[in-house]
């Protein structure tokens, strides 16, 4: 399979969505992708949506790395640096770094050649959201949430944009 992206600017990100609902064949189509550590962390997941959406993260991963190097899918090699977030190890000629998110029904990966982070969220969690205000939004930005015309959306844009953050600084 041959996947056609536009060259990745020193200065831009590219972000790759993929819906995940009702895939199950797929992601069994997508495990030898994936390298054996992979593949046992999603045999710990017992619940098959969260099966799931791990492999089709890694698996979306692997591939969109592919397209900016020469190097196969299931090539790609990883490690955590201390705080955890994982980083590629391959040499390249050109630095990339991703990000990788997944919610139920949905993964998405942020490649770059600088820190990145993406962070995608179910917006159907419902009132639980305003549970939450006071542990993840400023006093402001809750000020600022109470007046949106879409609570869930407003708190969950702030959300994400905060984890996308935390993530691209590792």
């Amino acid at each position: 399979m041959s996947l056609q992206v536009p060259p990745l600017q020193a200065d831009s990100v590219h972000v790759f969505y993929c819906r995940t609902a009702a895939q199950d064949a797929a992601s069994a189509a997508l495990l030898p992708v994936l390298d054996d550590a992979e593949r046992a962390a999603a045999a710990r997941l017992r619940l098959a949506h969260a099966r799931q959406s791990y492999v089709h993260a890694h698996a979306l991963c692997r591939l969109m790395l592919s397209c900016y190097a020469p190097v196969a899918p299931s090539q790609w090699h990883f490690a955590a640096a201390a705080q955890g977030k994982p980083y590629i190890v391959n040499h390249l000629a050109q630095p990339l770094h991703f990000s990788l998110s997944h919610t139920r029904g949905l993964v998405a990966c942020a490649v770059a050649h600088t820190a990145v982070g993406v962070d995608v969220e179910a917006s159907e969690r419902g009132e639980r959201l305003h549970d939450l205000v006071a542990t993840q939004l400023t006093e402001r930005e809750a000020r600022a949430a109470a007046l949106a015309p879409d609570f869930g959306r407003f708190f969950l844009q702030r959300w994400c944009l905060k984890e996308a953050y935390l993530k691209a600084c590792g």
